[in-house]
């Protein structure tokens, strides 16, 4: 069973997909959320995090992001 495991009441889930592979049984997902959060420093404000996985990429590297809307 593939899946990504997440909770909070801050946390809005945008996207999940699974991919195909045919060598195997394993099935690589992903998936996009918008997190909103209180910011107590306005220079980090400024940039927009996803994160995917256990690393955090800025915005502009991904080319689906949710609005949080």
């Amino acid at each position: 069973c593939d899946r990504i495991l997440w909770h909070g009441k801050a946390i809005k889930q945008n996207l999940y997909e699974r991919g195909e592979m045919r060598h195997s049984d394993h099935r690589p997902v992903r998936a996009t959320f918008t997190i909103r959060t209180d910011v107590t420093n306005s220079t980090k404000a400024s940039k927009n995090l996803i994160f995917s996985s256990a690393r955090c990429e800025t915005r502009e590297n991904w080319s689906v992001v949710g609005n949080g809307n």
